[in-house]
């Protein structure tokens, strides 16, 4: 689910990874459980 996008960040204790994938940045939120995740995008890194 994160597609081919590299990580920036990645806190698994929180479930939460933060993609930067050119001038636009992926906040993705993962359950433990699975590989599932929903993921919002966010033109301005300061929203993230």
């Amino acid at each position: 689910c994160f597609h081919g996008l590299m990580l920036e960040n990645l806190d698994f204790e929180h479930d939460l990874a933060i993609v930067r994938a050119g001038t636009h940045f992926w906040v993705i939120v993962a359950e433990r459980a699975g590989r599932q995740c929903s993921s919002w995008l966010a033109s301005d890194p300061d929203l993230v």
